[in-house]
């Protein structure tokens, strides 16, 4: 096994103004499972692929153990990658298909067939070896790319966005398949995902990529509770959370006419103006002499266990809606009106300019 290390790696593709992966810096420990997501063109896959050797650094290095890899040929790197098609040969069986790679590399025929039945055993595939691609669901495709992947015992798994191909409820059923298989191999993992839920589920830290610049690396709870600026604020958790531009006023934070406790800063801000974010959670319906303020019920989203009720706050209507969880035996309608109060212990505060965060 083997950590993999990012020492100030760069990608910047001939013409381009800028790089698309700019000097980032990341350790992924041995036998550690590290999601990387960000928006569309962040940047997530081609950091993959710069690990597996299919995209040459500009500069910067990169160490899979103790390896500097930039000289390596994708061959030689020791790992394996798991693609979004399962890229499975349609003439081959599912044993065939799992025992290709060692073929390849003239690995004898009888390690061939215990690699084989170890990882079909692993991934409940005993039943299906005889079988072609074309009569396998969707997940069953998945796990025997995750098979061919896994008979070759490589120091790291490369993983991107291996369940978008799959319905919903496969999806959730196949992820607690890989975060179970990885923590029994101990293998390092490096997976990238456009699904945070996904990322929080499975992995244990997430590293947050932004126009190919890394904004934030930490445990999922690190990203929820204590996003370090404002993208990683709005893009870890759904629904997102609300923003707004707030006052410091002396021991206060005012939002329009609403005036909240000011909680201890880190840092002090650029000015007197900043940015104050609240999750839907820390909201609270309550009577109207406890409330912060008054707010009209814009529309409702059940989803089962909870509400999402997104409300127009009194007197901050050129804000937009804010959004607010409550459980699912609230009795709301739209256009009605409710009375809220905000745990100010749990708001977010960001400095105006820099985005970054300032509060405890």
């Amino acid at each position: 096994m083997a950590d993999i290390r990012f020492k100030a790696a760069t990608l910047q593709y001939e013409g381009n103004p800028r790089p698309t992966i700019n000097n980032l810096d990341l350790h992924i420990q041995d036998g550690e499972f590290l999601a990387l997501v960000g928006p569309s063109g962040s940047g997530k896959s081609t950091t993959l692929r710069m690990v597996a050797g299919l995209e040459k650094l500009s500069k910067g290095e990169i160490y899979i153990g103790n390896n500097e890899t930039s000289t390596l040929a994708p061959s030689k790197r020791d790992v394996a990658m798991v693609f979004q098609s399962y890229a499975l040969y349609p003439h081959m069986t599912v044993a065939e298909n799992m025992a290709f790679a060692l073929k390849m590399q003239k690995v004898n025929k009888e390690e061939q067939r215990k690699r084989v039945a170890e990882a079909s055993r692993l991934l409940d595939l005993d039943q299906y070896l005889d079988r072609y691609p074309k009569a396998l669901s969707g997940g069953q495709r998945q796990r025997v790319a995750m098979g061919r992947a896994i008979v070759r015992d490589p120091q790291v798994f490369l993983m991107d966005e291996p369940l978008s191909n799959l319905d919903a409820k496969l999806r959730v059923s196949t992820r607690a398949e890989i975060s179970q298989l990885q923590r029994r191999l101990g293998t390092t993992m490096m997976y990238v995902t456009h699904d945070q839920t996904e990322a929080m589920t499975m992995a244990d830290r997430i590293a947050v990529l932004e126009g190919g610049v890394m904004q934030q690396v930490g445990t999922p709870e690190q990203l929820y509770l204590h996003p370090a600026n404002t993208f990683v604020a709005t893009f870890i958790g759904s629904p997102s959370m609300n923003m707004v531009t707030g006052t410091i006023e002396t021991n206060e934070i005012a939002i329009g006419h609403i005036r909240l406790p000011l909680p201890p800063l880190t840092s002090e801000p650029s000015n007197r103006d900043v940015i104050v974010g609240m999750r839907p959670e820390n909201f609270e319906l309550t009577s109207e002499t406890d409330a912060d303020t008054a707010a009209t019920v814009r529309f409702i989203e059940n989803f089962g266990a909870d509400k999402y009720v997104h409300i127009e706050i009194e007197g901050l209507v050129d804000l937009g809606d804010f959004i607010v969880r409550v459980p699912n035996t609230a009795s709301l309608q739209p256009g009605e009106t409710v009375f809220t109060k905000v745990d100010p212990s749990a708001l977010h505060i960001f400095d105006s300019e820099t985005q970054r965060r300032i509060v405890i």
